[in-house]
Parts: C-alpha cells; structure tokens; sequence
C-alpha cells in the first residue's frame, strides 16, 4: 500500500461483500435480525383478538399515509405501502453510507370468519398504521347466566 489509503475503493470492496453475504444469508439489520433493510418482505405485524374486534398494527416508518393501500376480501386483509427516499444530490459529495433505504411492503392477514367488512377503519399516526376490523355480532364471545331454581 502507498502513502495514500484509498477509501473509495475499500468501501467499494465492503459494499460487494456485503451484497454477496445478504445474497446467500438473507438481508439482516445492523444487530443480525431482520430490520428495516428487509421491509419489503419483513414488516412487523402485531395481531390482537379483542372481545369485539381485531385489531392489526404496523409500524411504517417514513411512509407517507397517500402510499398505504388497504383491501379486505374473502377474509384477508392486505397491506401495501411503499416507501421512496431520494438520495442527496449536488453539493459536490457522493452518499457513503445510508440506513433509510427505499421499501415496498405487500402483506397479507387472515383472519377467522365472523369479520363486519362494512365496519372496518384505519388510522395512521406516527408512521403506525392501526387497522380495526370489527367481529360480527354473532361472533363476539356472550356469557350466559345461569338462573337457579
């Protein structure tokens, strides 16, 4: 190696390697768990079954609520989201390292049956997205007293 180190080329070098390591093992955050460089296929979802709704939530960091697109059929809900993030330009200066990458999410939930369609909303607040789809009324648990003689 001369006097001078070249930078350009060892990042070079460590972006290849990296790309070849995510081909063979799977795309991995930073910690070695899949992250937010894998949300195209990887969102968190979190599921709850309540006494009169589910209640479905996703954490869509950065995305804009005009790119969420919900549907609900044949009892699936399907979530789509994308997420676009434009790189720096101008200045004189190239981007050397980025952790906000672009994403698209395209998932699918199935539900059991007994979901209300008409009665289903959504809110996105903060960058989550909470989706509430209420149950049939038939389909809500009921206790039933028991009368004594």
């Amino acid at each position: 190696m001369g006097p001078w180190f070249d930078v350009d080329a060892a990042v070079a070098d460590l972006d290849a390697v990296t790309r070849q390591l995510d081909a063979l093992f799977g795309q991995r955050g930073l910690d070695g768990r899949h992250g937010l460089r894998t949300l195209g296929t990887e969102v968190e979802l979190a599921v709850r079954e309540l006494p009169e709704a589910w209640e479905i939530t996703a954490e869509l960091p950065g995305v804009a609520a005009e790119q969420v697109q919900l549907a609900f059929a044949d009892g699936t809900l399907t979530l789509k989201a994308e997420r676009k993030v434009a790189r720096p330009e101008g200045g004189g200066g190239k981007v050397r390292y980025a952790e906000r990458p672009s994403f698209a999410v395209d998932r699918a939930v199935r539900l059991p049956e007994g979901v209300d369609p008409e009665g289903i909303a959504a809110a996105f607040t903060h960058g989550v997205l909470t989706v509430t789809l209420p149950k049939r009324a038939q389909a809500q648990p009921r206790t039933i007293p028991v009368q004594t003689a």
